[in-house]
C-alpha cells in the first residue's frame, strides 16, 4: 500500500513540473486531498516558479489550508530560502492562515519582521499574535531588544516593530 501511495505521490510531483496549467492544477487538487508534508517543498517551489496566476492562487490557497503541524519545517525552510519579499510574505501568511504553531520559530519570525519590508512585517505580527506558546522568557527578551533596536532607526515600519515588541512583552511569564 505505501509503495503504491509513494508512486502516486511521485507521479503528482512530476505533474507539478508540467508546462500544462490544467495538469498542474489537477495535481494540486489531488495533493490537497492526498498530499503528505514531504510534498510541501515541491509546492513551495511551484509558488516561486510558476508564471500562471491561476496556479499561483491555487498554491497560496493550498498553503493557507495546511493542517498538519509537520508541514511547518518545510514552510520555514521556504521562508528562509525565499528570494523575494512577496513569496516570503505569502509563506509567512500561510503560518497563521493554516493555524500552524510557529512558537518554536519565534526568533526567525522576529528576524523576518526586522529584515524585510512592511508587508512581511505585518504578516509576522499576525503570526506572533496567534502563537500558542509556551515561550522562553530569555528568548522573548532577546527578540524584544532586537525589535526595539531596529525601531530606533526611523523607517516605514518602526511603529509596527514596536507593536510586535509589545505583543511579545505580553507573553513574558506565561
Amino acid at each position: 500500500m505505501s509503495e503504491k501511495l509513494s508512486k502516486k505521490l511521485e507521479a503528482l510531483l512530476i505533474d507539478l513540473a508540467s508546462t500544462n496549467e490544467q495538469t498542474v492544477l489537477k495535481a494540486l487538487g489531488k495533493l490537497r486531498k492526498e498530499g503528505k508534508p514531504s510534498t510541501i517543498k515541491a509546492i513551495i517551489a511551484l509558488l516561486t516558479h510558476t508564471n500562471s496566476e491561476v496556479v499561483y492562487t491555487e498554491v497560496c490557497s493550498l498553503l493557507n489550508d495546511l493542517r498538519d503541524q509537520k508541514c511547518i519545517e518545510h514552510v520555514m525552510e521556504g521562508i528562509y530560502n525565499a528570494h523575494d519579499n512577496e513569496h516570503r510574505r505569502v509563506l509567512i501568511e500561510s503560518l497563521w492562515q493554516s493555524k500552524l504553531d510557529a512558537s518554536n520559530y519565534i526568533g526567525i519570525i522576529v528576524d523576518n519582521a526586522i529584515q524585510h519590508n512592511y508587508l512581511v512585517c505585518i504578516e509576522c505580527l499576525t503570526v506572533i499574535e496567534n502563537l500558542a506558546g509556551p515561550f522562553d522568557d530569555d528568548e522573548l527578551f532577546g527578540c524584544i531588544n532586537q525589535l526595539n533596536d531596529a525601531a530606533a532607526t526611523p523607517t516605514d515600519k518602526s511603529e509596527l516593530l514596536l507593536e510586535v515588541a509589545d505583543v511579545l512583552q505580553g507573553y513574558i511569564g506565561e
